[in-house]
């Protein structure tokens, strides 16, 4: 068997023990812990680690930029995220850009050694609460209305978010109606207000 290095990502310290202390005591060697996605990126750039065990929802950029940045340069590094949230297009969206796992904080903490016990055999895996949403989930978001979404969340005008993805603001605009029409949204605030509502975006 290989090594088992984990770097442990949650910003919510009792959690983040326990975690540490269950990883431990069934063979994972943590190498590294961060409770923010700034501070996580840092760390998996100079620790080598197989395993990313991240909280979903912690203060920074958001899940799936991450996602993105460790598929981007370190392929051979499995993530896994811990969630609160009950957001099938999130899940969805996550799932498209590759991650590994996704584990509901609301299944029994074993359920993560279940989970990194089914990567390391190649395989992906999602708790059944996770799968569950994604079943349920009636809302479809590509990945460009997702990236849309995040930057209007952020404040970002049509014309800014045109300029940061080399889109004319026509485009832009297709997509944000797009996305009020699959969100039942009629407008940016009713926007803001779902995506908060989910957690998605919360910095």
């Amino acid at each position: 068997m290989g090594m088992k290095n984990v770097i442990l990502a949650d910003d919510d310290q009792i959690l983040h023990q326990g975690l540490s202390m269950l990883l431990q005591k069934n063979g994972f060697n943590v190498v590294a812990s961060a409770s923010n996605f700034a501070d996580l990126k840092e760390l998996i750039q100079c620790r080598e680690a197989n395993y990313i065990v991240c909280d979903c929802k912690m203060p920074g950029e958001g899940p799936a930029n991450l996602l993105q940045y460790c598929k981007r340069f370190f392929p051979n590094c499995s993530v896994i995220f811990l969630t609160g949230l009950s957001c099938g297009f999130l899940f969805k969206h996550l799932v498209d850009c590759g991650v590994n796992g996704l584990v509901s904080k609301k299944d029994s903490i074993h359920t993560l050694i279940e989970c990194l016990s089914a990567i390391e055999q190649g395989q992906s895996f999602y708790s059944p609460s996770v799968t569950e949403c994604l079943q349920n989930s009636v809302i479809q978001l590509t990945a460009k209305e997702f990236q849309v979404f995040e930057l209007i969340v952020n404040g970002h005008s049509n014309n800014a978010i045109a300029e940061i993805l080399s889109n004319s603001p026509s485009t832009i605009g297709r997509h944000r109606e797009n996305l009020c029409r699959k969100l039942q949204a009629n407008s940016i605030v009713d926007l803001m207000r779902i995506a908060h509502q989910s957690g998605m975006f919360d910095s």
